[in-house]
C-alpha cells in the first residue's frame, strides 16, 4: 500500500516544434533515403562534440543509421546541452518533400523522461534514491 505519486515530465516534451534538416543537399544518398522517410518516424541524434564548424553539433540519422543532414545551427545549443547532461533527444518527421533539387525535410525534437521511480509510502518512509 501507498500513495500514488505522479512522475514528473511522463510525457514527451517537445523543445523545436518545426525545423528542416540542415545539410541534406551534402548526403549522397540522400535520394533514396529521403523518399522512405514517413511522417511520424523517429529519427536518431547524434552529439557531435568534436565538429569543427559547429560546438552544439547534432547530426539527424535515420533509425537504420544512415546520416540525413543536422539540426540547424540556430537552434542546436538547447538541446546540444541538454544531450550533453544524459537527456536522450529524438526527433520525429513532420515532412518531407522535394523542392527544385533538393529535400525538403521537416521535423520536431523532443524528449522524454525515462524511468524515475518514486517509492511512496506511508509505511516504507521517504523516498530512497536510485
Amino acid at each position: 500500500m501507498g500513495i500514488e505519486i505522479p512522475k514528473p515530465f511522463s510525457q514527451p516534451i517537445c523543445l523545436v516544434p518545426d525545423t528542416r534538416i540542415a545539410g541534406t543537399t551534402h548526403v549522397d544518398d540522400i535520394d533514396e533515403l529521403a523518399p522512405r522517410l514517413s511522417v511520424g518516424e523517429r529519427l536518431a541524434l547524434v552529439r557531435e562534440k568534436d565538429n569543427k564548424y559547429d560546438e552544439w553539433c547534432i547530426r539527424v540519422n535515420t533509425s537504420a543509421g544512415g546520416r540525413l543532414g543536422f539540426v540547424l545551427a540556430d537552434i542546436n545549443e538547447i538541446p546540444a546541452r541538454l544531450m550533453d547532461g544524459g537527456k536522450a533527444l529524438y526527433s520525429e518527421v513532420n515532412k518531407v518533400e522535394k523542392v527544385g533539387g533538393w529535400w525538403k525535410c521537416v521535423l520536431s525534437t523532443s524528449f522524454e523522461q525515462k524511468s524515475h521511480r518514486f517509492l511512496s509510502s506511508i509505511r516504507s518512509g521517504p523516498a530512497q534514491p536510485f
